[in-house]
């Protein structure tokens, strides 16, 4: 009987510390948009290739970049929409331009899922995931929230579970634009239509040097 009456006090001092700590989760703020000029925190994602893409942008290439998920049904849907748009837009200039489409649910995206949700868009949008901690490694680089709306499956434990709830990505830029350099130069806000996206990379391009052919006489 005595050991009863311990016990009571113990349980509801532990349900009323988890209940706080719930509450604290579901109420902690969406993380601060990042602000122009910040250089993105290293991290390291697979491409449908296999090839490793890091926070510095190849070949000197400037980057759009958007974070969802295969199953995204409305705002990714529309961000990629616009991307597609964007890389339209561009011409020629498409080729100093990569692409990233970065899952928030690794657990359920596979690589084959991501590269065919990618291409009904546009075959140029490179899809990427990796590890649960390569993703939100990469997601805090961009400082991108996602809301959990279900327990994520375990990666390699078989068929997640396609009417499990898929994570929501909290209030965030739609698009990434990134320079060579490795920062972030622009936040493109949801809605924005590609064509806007294409010029404002097309100011930052600027024209391509070509080079002056020798003159007669020349060496």
């Amino acid at each position: 009987m005595h050991v009863r009456r311990l016990i009571l006090p113990i349980l509801a001092v532990l349900c009323l510390g988890a209940g706080i700590a719930l509450g604290l989760r579901l109420l902690a703020p969406d993380p601060a948009p990042p602000a122009p000029g910040l250089a993105i925190a290293p991290f390291a994602l697979v491409g449908p290739q296999g090839q490793v893409v890091t926070e510095r942008p190849t070949q000197d290439r400037w980057r759009l970049v958007v974070f969802g998920h295969a199953g995204c049904s409305d705002i990714c849907m529309e961000a990629l929409a616009e991307l597609a748009e964007a890389l339209d837009a561009l011409g020629e200039d498409t080729s100093r331009v990569e692409a990233l489409f970065v899952t928030i649910d690794p657990g359920r995206d596979s690589v084959e899922d991501l590269a065919s949700f990618a291409a009904t868009f546009d075959g140029r949008i490179v899809p990427l995931t990796g590890s649960q901690a390569q993703v939100d490694q990469a997601m805090r680089a961009f400082h991108v929230g996602v809301e959990e709306t279900g327990p994520a499956p375990a990666q390699g434990a078989g068929a997640p579970d396609a009417a499990a709830p898929r994570p929501a990505r909290r209030s965030t830029p739609a698009a990434f634009l990134v320079a060579p350099s490795g920062r972030l130069v622009r936040l493109f806000g949801p809605g924005t239509p590609g064509v806007v996206m294409a010029e404002v990379l097309r100011d930052l391009l600027g024209p391509v040097a070509t080079p002056v052919p020798l003159s007669a006489g020349t060496t």
